[in-house]
């Protein structure tokens, strides 16, 4: 015999609890969309309608706008339909590096402009006409302004954006800001448009058990001999069919069911809270890292004793930001910047900190470090936007770099190409290679990485994988994260250098990557000066000089050829302190056409082991040395500010 399912009657001490439980939950997170979407009262573009072609006169309407397009007009009768002029200015956000196309399509001009540059212009002299401008554009938030002209006639206007090949969509609301928006306002803004959807999920759900049990009342009412009551019965017996027949297994299965569906409800609304209050952010070092390192006697010239290597809460080696840090400096770099085998306190950066506190007598002065083992100008381009949407209110960013795009050069040699002309897989592939940790909550945490399964996606995937790092309990993978706790890496990467049968006496061509090395570096400046932060660039300090002693070549390493290569060629310590020095030459350009704060460090420090232990790599009392070139620097820019006397570059 089938199961007949008999139903309780409907009254609250006998409603199920998955009935009660999704009613809590919807009303719940039905009152907190309700209290963030006034929150995020930040999205939208700012909308201007003008009477008459050319933007001219006072706006008829003035207001703020969720989409970019003509629609509001048939809202509001009194505004002019033909001979005026829209005009949408504000912020759109990227998550992700990549190729987009633009579609614009008007009736009669339109005009779209991305970071100040004219992307789309379509002027035919009637009709809709849709033009495409396929663009690169870097992750982070890019200033936008659309302009329409209606000279007559019909009007319409169409803006929307695709990947390359695909079909068009909206510039949706969540991604529009009528200000520069910061890592909490994307955060909040991506968290409302999701919780929309859970919410209107769930109260379908609430619908789908109301209908239920209002099915089963009207047939407790009308009879079940009524057609209403047998259409109703037999519901209940197919459903019946397709249950097991023992009353067991029935308890079982509801058991098991019940159990899932709590199971499930814990990991949602885990996953909702995680992904509404765990920040968004791109780390350069996994939050929390802590490491120590003990360099074996004579590997490393000048370091001696055990390094704390200590990465805080931010993501950056140094103490956490606090809101009570009144002046606040954030350094980018490579390894010479990173100082991975020295002390937390013997860093360069943490010197800089405590000489600026020391000098000034203030405990307000904040220094972090990002720099990071292999990190180039191509991965800083898209540090320094992230960062300083991340980090509240840096004043200066200091930028020490030179040979990590000399060395890039050097290993590709002949398959070396512009980053302009690298593949869209290098570009997501740079981004993952720029930050070890991408949180991009609420929709990716990890960012869209193919490479991780999709739990490690989630937000309860994330935090578990950072907790793992944290802990010790994940090693950090990567061609660069080679050096082991001694430095036994330096020895045997010393050892193949020495052993090379071919040493190049002539560094390669250098033009396209010096004029890729400048366009990064004025793409970081106009990056940070749009977030009214200052730029320090630093020269890259070496030991090469073609008449270097033997006993210093020894400690050499760099200057390899195809780095993956069995047999291995190298270039001569002359060809290198050639190159380096165009590239230093290079930055020196940058500084004097930016007109930006600079620090020819590489002029500054003797080319011996008071300095170096390797070719590029502070000692002890190298870092010193760095820390006290880079404080007389910001010393002597020292400006008044408001009720505060602090170091500040000047433009």
């Amino acid at each position: 015999m089938p199961v007949v399912l008999r139903v309780p009657r409907l009254n609250r001490q006998r409603l199920p609890l998955f009935a009660r439980g999704t009613i809590v939950a919807a009303a719940a997170l039905s009152a907190l969309l309700f209290v963030l979407s006034g929150a995020a009262d930040r999205t939208g573009v700012r909308r201007q309608v003008f009477p008459g072609v050319g933007f001219n006169g006072t706006p008829l309407l003035d207001d703020v706008s969720t989409r970019i397009t003509l629609d509001f007009l048939n809202d509001d009768p009194g505004l002019p339909r033909r001979f005026f002029s829209v005009r949408w200015t504000g912020y759109w956000y990227v998550p992700e590096a990549g190729d987009v196309e633009l579609h614009g399509a008007g009736d009669d001009r339109l005009d779209v402009w991305l970071d100040g540059e004219l992307m789309i212009r379509r002027t035919p002299p009637a009709d809709m006409h849709t033009a495409v401008r396929t663009v690169w554009l870097e992750p982070g938030v890019h200033e936008l302004r659309v302009e329409y002209e209606q000279h007559g006639g019909a009007f319409d206007m169409r803006l929307e954006w695709a990947p390359p090949g695909g079909v068009g969509r909206p510039l949706r609301a969540y991604r529009l800001f009528r200000e520069w928006p910061d890592s909490n306002d994307v955060r909040l803004a991506y968290g409302v448009t999701w919780l929309q959807r859970v919410v209107v999920t769930l109260w379908m759900v609430v619908l789908g058990i109301t209908l239920v049990w209002l099915g089963t009342l009207v047939r407790q009412c009308v009879g079940p001999h009524s057609p209403y009551g047998r259409y109703w019965e037999s519901a209940f017996r197919i459903a019946g069919h397709l249950l097991p027949q023992r009353e067991r297994s029935i308890r079982w299965t509801i058991r098991l069911s019940l159990l899932l569906a709590s199971t499930a409800f814990a990991l949602v609304t885990s996953e909702i809270y995680l992904r509404l209050t765990a920040p968004v952010g791109f780390y350069v070092w996994p939050p929390n890292l802590r490491a120590a390192f003990n360099p074996a006697p004579g590997a490393m010239p000048g370091v001696t004793g055990v390094s704390r290597f200590i990465i805080s809460a931010d993501g950056v080696r140094g103490r956490r930001l606090k809101t009570s840090d009144g002046y606040r400096i954030l350094v980018v770099g490579g390894s010479t910047s990173e100082c991975l085998y020295l002390d937390q306190g013997e860093a360069w950066p943490a010197i800089v900190e405590t000489s600026l506190q020391k000098t000034l007598g203030r405990s307000d002065i904040w220094v972090g470090n990002v720099g990071r083992t292999g990190r180039s100008t191509r991965d800083h381009r898209l540090q320094v936007p992230r960062l300083l949407d991340q980090l509240p209110r840096i004043d200066v960013v200091i930028l020490l770099v030179g040979i990590n795009d000399l060395v890039l050069r050097l290993r590709l040699d002949r398959d070396y190409r512009p980053l302009a002309e690298e593949s869209p897989e290098y570009h997501r592939g740079l981004e993952r290679r720029a930050f070890a940790v991408r949180r991009t909550f609420p929709l990716a945490p990890l960012a869209s990485n193919p490479a991780l399964p999709w739990f490690a996606r989630t937000g309860l995937g994330s935090l578990l994988h950072e907790a793992s790092i944290a802990a010790g309990l994940t090693e950090l993978s990567g061609a660069d994260d080679v050096q082991d706790s001694a430095g036994s890496f330096y020895v045997r990467a010393r050892q193949r250098r020495q052993r090379a049968s071919v040493i190049r006496a002539e560094p390669p061509d250098l033009g396209t990557a010096l004029i890729e090395y400048a366009e990064n570096l004025r793409f970081i400046i106009a990056a940070a000066e749009r977030r009214d932060a200052d730029v320090v660039l630093v020269t890259q300090p070496s030991l090469y000089d073609p008449d270097l002693p033997t006993t210093l070549r020894e400690l050499l390493w760099f200057g390899d050829v195809e780095r993956h290569a069995a047999d291995r060629e190298y270039y001569s310590v002359g060809a290198l302190a050639t190159a380096l020095g165009r590239y230093n030459e290079t930055l020196l350009a940058v500084c004097a056409s930016a007109r930006i704060g600079c620090i020819d460090l590489a002029a500054k420090l003797p080319k011996d082991t008071t300095v170096f232990y390797d070719d590029v790599h502070f000692n002890e009392a190298g870092s010193r040395q760095v820390a006290t070139q880079v404080v007389a620097h910001l010393l002597d820019r020292t400006i008044s500010l408001p009720q505060r006397t602090v170091p500040r570059t000047a433009r």
